[in-house]
């Protein structure tokens, strides 16, 4: 608190410090507190986020490349965070299985692809580089939600890997096409690679896109659902230099 004494004022009053030398009134900005030295798990957080943080953005970069909704900031965020959760908790360990779970990160806000996509997919390594994506046998009128009219369904799916930091992404991709019709489909099995390497951070994508027997001027974002659906390593080992 500032205090006023004999036309001099002494002492804080917000962000500035009265003092007075030599019968002269002075003021300087309060000092910040001290920065605490970083714990070594505050160091360990911060370079697993470097470390992911890069393959994030570039990834979803080519996915943007792929989907037919707006892709936005608050989308690389999304994916950012996702990503770096899962990395932290599984960087270090010796394997580390590509694999599906119900942790999944929503591409398009606005719509949820467990919502209006039923069909059971899973996802595994194939060999030293390879990733598989199985669908179970499914009936595309009972297990996909789509607009009046709807008419064919495609789905693409999108693997990406990279290095940890800084490096370029690598892709894979396939298409998975058919007609929205009240029958069977069987189980179908796509083998991607990305042309990564063995250890390379490594995620799965699926973004659903559906044609209408009527022309549509423009697809309605809200029947586009899209989602990270795996994450893990390419062959699922550390390759330690």
């Amino acid at each position: 608190m500032g205090r006023v004494k004999e036309n001099n004022i002494s002492g804080a009053i917000g962000p500035v410090v009265f003092y007075v030398v030599h019968g002269k009134m002075y003021a300087r900005i309060k000092p910040g507190e001290r920065k605490k030295k970083p714990t070594p798990a505050m160091l360990k957080r911060n370079t697993v986020f470097g470390e992911v943080t890069g393959p994030s953005s570039r990834m979803l970069k080519l996915i943007k490349r792929q989907v037919l909704f707006p892709v936005r900031f608050d989308d690389y965020n999304r994916l950012r965070g996702w990503m770096y959760v899962l990395y932290l908790a599984n960087y270090d360990k010796p394997q580390w299985d590509i694999a599906t779970d119900n942790n999944i990160c929503q591409l398009n806000p606005l719509c949820d692809l467990r919502q209006l996509f039923k069909p059971n997919i899973t996802v595994s390594p194939n060999g030293s580089k390879g990733i598989s994506v199985n669908f179970a046998a499914f009936n595309p009128v009972n297990e996909i939600r789509g607009p009046l009219h709807t008419k064919k369904v495609t789905i693409r799916i999108i693997a990406e890997s990279s290095p940890p930091g800084l490096a370029a992404v690598s892709l894979g991709t396939e298409i998975y096409s058919f007609d929205y019709a009240d029958a069977i489909l069987p189980a179908k099995e796509f083998v991607l690679e990305t042309g990564g390497n063995a250890g390379d951070i490594a995620i799965v994508a699926i973004a659903v896109e559906i044609e209408r027997a009527v022309k549509d001027d423009k697809p309605d974002s809200k029947w586009l659902p899209a989602a990270v659906i795996a994450m893990g390593r390419i062959g699922g080992l550390i390759i330690k230099n």
